[in-house]
């Protein structure tokens, strides 16, 4: 027998000597993988993965095989109180269906109005449930899991609901890591690694309705996590024979995770490794012309979702971007349409967009747009954020500094926008019309006019603007300044309305990026609900109100989104106290450094996405904070103004601003987070999220 037809599956697609050792190669046998060969059915059980993971275990480590047996034993005592849940499991387990039965075929996808035919030359075939499992799921319902080898996939008809929920509100959310055709295909057909789908499990079983996880989600994510993280070190570190673009996507799955569970630390660390990893496996340049043109391009949108991520989640202070955008040396994303049919399409790269005029850039795919506009934004976060200025800098009213070259480009995207006429009417009905041509609204396209507003809100933001003038030591041009905080206040307006009209429209507008981009946009809105334009004020109130509401409705499923509803919740009760920062008149505003920090952190994604994060609440801002709330239903504007006191600070200080309520049906789980942001934040140093975040529901 020849080495081609021994060799299993996993050394066949690893491309490594495999010895065809029966029922396991000494390969898969060290990784503690499932070992197929191609002439044997695959039927995967949950008793040759947790046969795999003690493999895995005593490979390395006595003590897991040691917990494992003591998890056995008290499985075992257990079955003393409760004999016929032993028997009728191990029925369960006689008719368990194949872990990668296909997953049900999904076809609600954000990026809707572009042709869903995938089968261009094979009839379309619809995917097929499998019966729900009976088998017993390895998590107890008063079980605290620990041990990672604990985990195993779950059932089909569970992971279905979780494939199907990570396309319905995770894909194009702006990352895009699988082309979703060959992705449910490689399911089907068990290729699809463990560690990419207990990733895939972590992040996505907040949004399954599905049984299997209803008991303790919050703490089987976790679980699943810590798995695929395992998995992930473990094989990075092998050897370059085992490398695989499956574990960058895994890796920056997972650092999305942290990040939204404000871990922004470990989040680091797992974009640093896919970063690393990416660059091992040299998918910062074009990848080989030989593959099929959508394997080529889910290799290309992988390298361009870490990058998506790398830019925003460096949007603060002392965390540099890890890409410089001259050595992405592939081109940028393609259609839609073509990447769903496979079909090659050639796009230019990043470092040639600067020459492009807006006409050009319109021509560009929407997530093609998305990664210029995301380039831009690190621009303009490292511009606004920088501290260690010196004062021979130009300033940013001299057109060759810094600040124009960026406003320049920010330029070119306006005309590109403003060739929609009446964007957010055309928003809010969900079609677009360019040059009287219909264009088919997406999420990507959305996501790409959210970004560009934020970059205008952060470039000419009142606090981080004036922090750039004083570092220049020249007297600001009263102009100049009014000119830009007008702009930034405009822009924030903007932006708001996108995300509302968007949500009319139907659009999930589900990205924790817009939960950063409303909390920008409602500090903003913040200061101006103390304007003296009675009008400026009724729409600052307003469109603060829809921002909260924003970031409560995310809250659900983001704690960094929490996080950011509660530091917003108490700037709005504070913000009479910062209104200074919109005087033209005014040169240098006296802040103390408790002030500036406070300020700083409202704009630094990473601040809002960390658990340990300094105190957000002054001094002279925690002596007015009230426990008083006032619901955030049906209100009208003028009792909205009133509610938060705009134009009046002695008024103001007596009544608190917006409660932040969700009403999730949950009882009183939901009302830990509905009752006293106030008084649970007031004075303390490290919120406790836990306390008051809403787990999956």
């Amino acid at each position: 027998m020849n080495r081609s037809h021994k060799a299993c599956v996993n050394c066949r697609r690893k491309k490594v000597k495999c010895h065809g050792e029966q029922p396991s190669c000494s390969f898969c046998a060290r990784l503690g993988q499932v070992c197929v060969y191609p002439n044997k059915p695959r039927s995967t059980s949950l008793n040759e993965i947790a046969a795999a993971d003690i493999r895995l275990d005593m490979g390395y480590n006595y003590e897991g095989l040691a917990s494992r047996v003591s998890l056995i034993e008290s499985r075992l005592n257990s079955l003393d109180t409760n004999p016929e849940s032993y028997i009728n499991s191990i029925h369960g387990r006689e008719n368990q269906p194949n872990f990668f039965t296909p997953p049900y075929k999904n076809t609600n996808s954000f990026d809707s109005g572009i042709s869903r035919d995938w089968q261009t030359s094979t009839p379309s075939t619809e995917y097929t449930t499998a019966p729900v499992s009976n088998a017993p799921f390895i998590f107890g319902q008063s079980e605290n899991i620990t041990q990672s080898h604990a985990i195993a996939v779950p059932p089909n008809d569970a992971l279905s609901s979780v494939i199907d929920s990570y396309f319905k509100f995770c894909h194009n959310q702006p990352y895009c890591f699988f082309h979703q055709e060959t992705f449910r295909s490689q399911l089907w057909n068990g290729l699809v690694p463990e560690y990419l789908i207990f990733a895939i499990l972590a992040l996505t079983i907040r949004f399954s309705e599905h049984p299997f996880f209803s008991n303790s989600p919050e703490q089987m994510a976790q679980a699943y996590a810590s798995k695929s993280w395992n998995h992930i070190v473990q094989q990075g570190v092998e050897g370059e024979e085992i490398l695989d673009y499956r574990l960058v996507q895994a890796a920056t799955l997972l650092a999305l995770y942290d990040f939204t569970a404000c871990k922004h630390g470990t989040a680091w660390i797992k974009i640093g490794l896919a970063v690393s990893m990416a660059q091992a496996l040299r998918l910062l340049i074009e990848p080989p012309s030989t593959l099929p043109p959508s394997n080529q391009e889910e290799r290309r949108r992988t390298l361009w979702s870490i990058y998506l991520l790398d830019k925003m989640a460096t949007c603060g202070r002392d965390r540099p971007s890890l890409f410089l955008d001259h050595t992405c040396q592939l081109q940028l994303p393609c259609s839609e349409k073509s990447f769903l049919n496979s079909t090659f399409e050639e796009v230019i790269k990043l470092e040639d967009v600067r020459n492009l005029d807006h006409s050009q850039f319109e021509k560009l795919d929407s997530m093609a747009q998305i990664t210029v506009v995301a380039s831009t934004l690190n621009q303009v976060s490292g511009h606004a954020f920088r501290q260690n200025r010196t004062k021979g800098q130009k300033p940013p009213w001299d057109h060759t500094s810094e600040y124009q070259t960026i406003y320049s480009q920010l330029i070119r995207f306006e005309q590109f926008f403003d060739s929609f006429e009446g964007i957010q009417e055309q928003i809010a009905t969900g079609v677009l019309h360019q040059y009287d041509e219909p264009i088919q609204l997406t999420e990507s396209f959305i996501f790409s006019y959210v970004i560009y507003h934020l970059c205008h809100c952060l470039l000419q933001h009142p606090f981080l603007l004036r922090r750039q003038l004083e570092a220049c030591g020249l007297k600001i041009p009263i102009k100049f300044f009014g000119r830009a905080v007008e702009g930034c206040w405009n822009h924030a307006q903007e932006l708001t309305q996108t995300l509302e009209n968007a949500k009319k429209a139907g659009f999930r507008v589900s990205a924790t990026m817009f939960s950063y981009s409303s909390l920008v946009a409602g500090t903003i809105h913040s200061l101006y609900q103390h304007s003296a334009d009675e009008q400026i004020r009724t729409k600052s109130a307003e469109a603060l109100h829809c921002n909260l509401r924003h970031m409560k409705e995310k809250a659900i499923y983001w704690k960094n989104s929490a996080s950011m509803a509660q530091a917003l919740q108490q700037f709005s009760n504070d913000s009479v106290h910062y209104r200074c920062l919109l005087d033209v008149s005014l040169q240098k505003i006296p802040l103390s450094p408790g002030d500036v920090e406070r300020l700083y952190s409202l704009c630094d994604y990473g601040t809002m996405s960390t658990y340990r994060r300094l105190d957000t609440t002054s001094a002279v801002a925690t002596s007015v904070i009230s426990n008083t709330t006032f619901p955030l239903q049906e209100t009208d504007t003028a009792d909205l103004a009133s509610a938060v006191g705009v134009g009046d600070p002695q008024l103001y200080n007596q009544q608190a601003s917006l409660q932040l309520g969700i009403d999730t049906g949950m009882g009183t789980e939901s009302n830990r987070f509905l009752d006293g942001f106030l008084s649970q934040l007031g004075g303390l140093e490290n919120p406790d999220l836990d306390a008051m975040w809403t787990p999956y529901s």
